[in-house]
């Protein structure tokens, strides 16, 4: 019996890792960024046969902030929480 087993390649990780932390996270400008910045940093040293990827994740990473920031400009701005303070008599 012979078992042939894929193996996930350098793109499949790539995507698996940063696709569904821009999805989730897509409305939190402090993780779009730091996903930027990572990614960013990895099309920096990465050799040019894998930057393909990189490039492809910047670009879907530039296509969500653009999506949330219409979001925000067609729904007004996020109401800010109102603080409170209690007075013991």
């Amino acid at each position: 019996m012979r078992v042939v087993a894929n193996r996930p390649d350098y793109e499949h990780y790539v995507r698996l890792a940063f696709a569904e932390i821009l999805h989730y996270g897509a409305d939190a400008p402090q993780v779009v960024e730091r996903a930027r910045l990572a990614l960013e940093d990895c099309y920096r040293i990465a050799p040019a046969e894998r930057r393909g990827v990189l490039a492809e994740m910047l670009g879907l990473l530039a296509q969500t902030q653009m999506r949330e920031l219409r979001r925000a400009v067609e729904t007004g701005p996020v109401p800010r929480a109102t603080t409170t303070t209690s007075t013991k008599a």
